[in-house]
């Protein structure tokens, strides 16, 4: 859906910005947006922007405090955090949000005052192909409740257990090769001390169950309360708060301050109002990964979320933590591809083709006489039975209507582009963000200057807006503020357009779910009921170790030997000590004498004509092939003659009490 379809006839003021109702334009012409008169905000001008959406940024170019370049590795984790302040009633500002931390790498993200429920949470996961996120509910009130931890797909398969307290905690735990990372995000509502209490005593037991010296703890969250007055605090003195229990313990417990830590005299705060600024959103690290952190920030969240709190980032590096025998990772394992027949639509002219080509098949491959020829053994078991499955399906697949589909991996991954359709347009927003910070940094110059005049052409051309091209000569602060009423307009346009592309999804889904009472009752009673299929991956094991150390396997080889081992103890053969049975058990055990052993002499006969054709009579069309993908519906349309071949191959299972390798 092109954005310059969308005619928005739009009245700017000093203090707002309104859009009214949309009208259609003719096609290829793009709405001009009236001239923006100048903004009289009074935006700092001292904040800087920290964000690329045409060019990727790259990790290490990014200095760290200490000022060294960052180091790529495998182990370096991102975490970041932030206090959403209510995420609406769309998904649009969690999208540009995700967006930003996909440009800073992120790995872990913890998100405070969702008042979403976890239902939402759900939703959102199957639009999302990067990320995986838990969510808690919100609490019996308009906001202030609800957390979310939301993890790079590529540490899924280390994902061990995800725990929630009520709608202000939530912590997932990851098992690596010899430790176990805990990372716990957590909102402290700041008028409910006995919530507060509930939490600070959880955090503490699960610090303490977790403080051993292969596992780690890490705290993101709200706390709603500071440590030092003087550097984390601004605003009238009689306002100023004693730290709370939470934040007393976690620095008696000699939990790192990340951003502390590395900025030991910057004062940056992440919450501000008209009167006060305090920075009360932390990233505590456990104390043994005091000497791993590489770098730690603060980022403004205006113009991405519009909450009053700012970003958190920290890196922390597991490289020596972290012990793998896998250092390049497993590789991604083919999407295998079946086939599904359409029988129903099947027509008896095909049906004869088939069976025609079929015998002709097996006639040329000498099929109907092999038995005769090669004897009664295993190999003969073997060959025939590629001779037979082989010409199954190459007469099915010509004659047959059918389509090839993807693995269940497809299936889980779904991606409902209609509903991600704003992902293009939320990067051009980050894009005229970044030019923002690039000209407040004065870096816009000679090439740069030209790149960036070109995107805002493009830009304006796309939306139909009238952003001011840039010069060596342009005010920072006067060409922010005026930019920044055409970005409010183009996200107002944006939101209109997810929302519109979300309700005919909603509309569409209804529809099929609708076609599913003639079509297939059995999905939409499952859809219904919210049942999930019930198919196991078994990617991953854990184990305790003879040290009483529990450790996470997620190696191929590794998962398929030890449950190999574990499974046989399950299923070993039981010693049933039928030597020393008790008397009054021996008489219930004998053989019964009323049934004549002589009826399971002729069990390895080979089956008459009449007992072929009953037991095909009793087999049903709609049952899932097996792993040969030759169905019920296959045999019994084979014909009277390819189907004696089946009986006699039959009989030769039942002669030598096997069955083919494949």
């Amino acid at each position: 859906m092109a954005n310059n379809k969308l005619l928005n006839s739009t009245e700017m003021t000093n203090k707002n910005t309104k859009v009214t109702r949309k009208t259609k334009t003719r096609k290829g012409k793009p709405q001009q947006f009236p001239n923006s008169p100048r903004n009289t905000q009074n935006n700092d001008a001292s904040h800087i922007q920290d964000t690329n959406i045409r060019h990727s940024q790259q990790r290490q170019d990014e200095l760290n405090i200490n000022g060294g370049a960052s180091v790529t590795n495998t182990f370096n984790l991102t975490f970041m955090g932030h206090n959403i302040n209510g995420l609406g009633l769309d998904y649009f500002k969690l999208n540009i949000f995700m967006d930003y931390c996909t440009n800073k790498g992120a790995d872990i993200i913890g998100i405070c005052e969702t008042n979403r429920t976890r239902k939402d949470g759900e939703f959102w996961n199957k639009q999302n192909t990067e990320y995986i996120s838990f969510w808690t509910n919100k609490d019996n009130k308009i906001k202030g409740s609800g957390v979310c931890i939301i993890i790079n797909k590529k540490w899924e398969k280390h994902l061990g257990k995800v725990n929630r307290i009520g709608a202000y905690y939530i912590e997932a735990k990851l098992f690596f090769k010899n430790c176990t990372l805990v990372v716990g995000v957590v909102y402290m509502p700041p008028s409910d001390i006995v919530k507060q209490n509930e939490l600070t005593s959880h955090i503490k037991n699960e610090f303490t169950n977790h403080s051993k010296k292969n596992r780690y703890y890490v705290l993101i969250g709200d706390l709603n309360s500071y440590i030092n007055k003087s550097m984390d605090y601004s605003g009238p003195s009689k306002l100023a708060k004693k730290p709370s229990n939470i934040i007393t313990w976690l620095d008696d417990s000699f939990f790192v301050d990340t951003f502390r830590k590395l900025n030991p005299k910057k004062r940056s705060f992440t919450w501000t109002n008209k009167t006060t600024s305090t920075r009360i959103d932390y990233i505590w690290a456990d104390p043994k990964l005091e000497d791993k952190l590489k770098k730690s920030h603060i980022y403004q969240s205006a113009d991405i979320t519009d909450s009053d709190h700012n970003i958190l980032l920290v890196e922390i590096s597991l490289t020596d933590i972290i012990v793998t025998n896998n250092k390049g990772g497993r590789r991604a394992e083919k999407n295998t591809k079946r086939i599904i027949f359409d029988y129903e639509n099947t027509t008896n002219e095909q049906w004869n083709k088939y069976e025609k080509h079929l015998k002709d098949l097996l006639e040329k491959r000498n099929a109907f006489n092999y038995i005769e020829t090669h004897g009664q053994n295993k190999d003969t078991l073997n060959k025939l039975w590629d001779i037979i499955c082989n010409c199954i399906q190459q007469a099915s697949l010509e004659h047959i209507p059918h389509k090839k589909v993807g693995g269940t991996k497809t299936n889980l991954n779904r991606n409902y582009k209609e509903i991600e359709d704003s992902s293009k347009e939320r990067k051009d927003l980050l894009y005229i963000r970044s030019l923002m910070r690039k000209l407040h940094k004065n870096e816009l110059k000679g090439t740069e200057l030209l790149k960036a005049s070109e995107g805002i052409k493009s830009f304006n051309r796309h939306y139909g807006t009238n952003i001011s091209q840039l010069t060596e000569d342009t005010d920072w602060h006067t060409w922010k503020c005026e930019t920044r009423n055409w970005l409010k307009i183009v996200r107002r346009v944006i939101k209109m357009k997810d929302k519109a592309c979300k309700e005919a999804t909603i509309k569409r889904r209804i529809e099929e779910r609708n076609k599913m009472i003639t079509t297939d009752q059995r999905k939409m009673i499952n859809n219904i009921l919210d049942k999930i299929y019930s198919k196991i991956n078994l990617d991953r094991i854990r184990i305790t170790t003879d040290t009483q150390e529990e450790t996470l396997l997620n190696s191929k080889d590794e998962v398929q030997t030890e449950a190999i081992n574990t499974f046989s103890a399950l299923f070993r053969s039981r010693n049933h000590k039928f030597e020393n049975l008790p008397e009054q058990w021996k008489d219930i055990y004998e053989p019964r004498a009323d049934i004549n052993p002589q009826i399971y002499d002729r069990l390895s006969d080979t089956p008459t004509e009449q007992e072929w054709n009953e037991m095909l009579n009793t087999t049903n069309d709609k049952s899932a092939p097996g792993i040969s993908n030759i169905s019920y519906k296959l045999i019994k349309k084979a014909g009277v003659k390819v189907n004696e071949l089946f009986r006699q191959y039959t009989g030769l299972c039942y002669y030598l009490q096997d069955i083919p390798v494949k």
